[in-house]
């Protein structure tokens, strides 16, 4: 994962004064740098590093939000011949939650629609997401509550009467229909997509992702959470 990932390049764009933060940093015995939480730990932090692509030494702190999810995608992402996410031939984007509780979770995701060349797809950056329900795939997470998000191309071959944004972006399940859990590809002979510039999840990971950005939070709670959505593509 890339450290600066959720940070626009700046490690140290997002500080939390309760010391309460995720740091990256090379573990001893770890073979790569990683993210790692720490609790009332901030002073004793300061001095850790981890490395960026380049080998350079940095420093790299997430902090102030009590869900962040971290999207390590690629323009290269590619479905299964029958429009899957997982499986042979698939390279799905690298996705990870982040807990406040020091739960740190991996799965596989989509984020360059069902068919680029019909489909827009949202730019790189970081978004506000909250829990909101999809009227197709139920429960989901909006992103920015569902105002413009620029295309990454610049241009959404779908709606271009829009001026290069997409509307009503979402974070959702991918189809969970027997036989394709984790199809993520046009449907009805092409006509429609599952997705039409929305973050997928893989289907069969869905309940496990809900649950990892949900856990431990009554309706009430959900009501008011806030996450940090940060998208990067290589």
């Amino acid at each position: 994962m890339n450290p600066f990932v959720g940070m626009n390049n700046n490690p140290n764009l997002i500080i939390d004064p309760t010391g309460t933060d995720w740091f990256y940093y090379k573990k001893e015995g770890e073979e790569e740098a990683d993210w790692h939480f720490h609790k009332d730990e901030k002073k004793a932090m300061e001095n850790k590093v981890g490395v960026d692509a380049d080998g350079n030494d940095i420093k790299a702190i997430i902090s102030g939000y009590s869900v962040v999810v971290l999207i390590n995608g690629f323009t290269s992402e590619k479905l299964t011949p029958n429009g899957s996410i997982t499986g042979d031939g698939a390279r799905p984007a690298e996705i990870t939650v982040l807990q406040e509780d020091g739960e740190k979770s991996n799965f596989d995701g989509y984020t360059m629609s069902s068919n680029m060349e019909k489909y827009g797809v949202i730019e790189d950056g970081d978004y506000i997401g909250k829990p909101q329900n999809h009227s197709t795939y139920g429960p989901s997470f909006v992103l920015n509550g569902g105002a413009g998000i620029k295309d990454y191309w610049g241009y959404n071959p779908y709606k271009p009467k829009q001026n290069g944004f997409l509307f009503g972006v979402y974070i959702h399940k991918s189809n969970s229909n027997t036989p394709f859990e984790n199809y993520g590809g046009e449907l009805n002979e092409g006509k429609s997509a599952i997705s039409k510039g929305c973050i997928l999840i893989a289907g069969r990971q869905w309940a496990s992702f809900y649950n990892s950005v949900t856990k431990n939070r009554d309706q009430n709670s959900l009501s008011t959470l806030e996450m940090l959505i940060s998208i990067r593509r290589n």
